[in-house]
């Protein structure tokens, strides 16, 4: 047994001597070390051919400063962890957009959701409640299918198409360039540049 075991200790030097001779080009394709069969270390362990097991005793002792060796040159030595690469992100596609489901709806296409709507629109509180709405039913054809197609986009909620027809109204009215027009000395007054830009 201790002739496997110094064996086997001296195998490991050589190993760890190669290692710290070869230095980073170890770390990248280290030498595999041999593996002893299990059977014949059971075996060699189970039989005492000296009958000495103070001998043992020692052994223990020095593949202990041998562990504590080992992991003090590990600490040394960098790791080389692999990190996968990253996996590609599949997009999905996106849906269309609902008012694209509804681009040719009309009175005749949606007839029972057009009743619908249309009733609603004749009822007494529809003025005060959508505003927005009533301006644009109350005006010509074209922007009666607009509202009306909203409505649909909207999963025929009419707060939500009150509200975008507001915010539809409020990003036309705002969008437009305001001009104001200047004297020279008012341009003065007011610190413009005279470079032109």
């Amino acid at each position: 047994m201790q002739v496997l075991l110094k064996g086997l200790i001296e195998e490991n030097r050589a190993l760890q001597k190669q290692l710290n001779s070869k230095g980073s080009s170890a770390a990248a394709d280290p030498p595999k070390p041999k593996v002893a069969d299990p059977a014949t270390t059971r075996a060699a362990e189970n039989s005492d051919p000296d009958g000495d097991e103070e001998h043992d005793d020692n052994d223990d002792e020095h593949e202990d400063d041998e562990e504590a060796e080992e992991s003090d040159d590990a600490d040394d030595q960098p790791s080389s962890t692999v990190t996968p690469p990253p996996k590609p992100s599949i997009e999905k596609p996106t849906p269309p957009a609902p008012e694209q489901e509804y681009k040719n709806a009309n009175s005749s296409s949606h007839r029972a959701e057009w009743m619908s709507f249309s009733r609603r629109m004749e009822s007494p509180d529809a003025a005060t409640k959508f505003p927005e709405i009533m301006g644009l039913w109350g005006s010509s054809r074209e922007d009666k299918l607009s509202v009306f197609r909203e409505w649909l986009a909207k999963g025929k909620n009419y707060q939500d198409t009150e509200c975008h027809m507001t915010f539809l109204r409020e990003k036309k009215l705002k969008g437009k360039k305001e001009w104001e027009c200047l004297t020279i000395l008012e341009m003065v007054k007011r610190n413009f540049s005279t470079q032109g830009a």
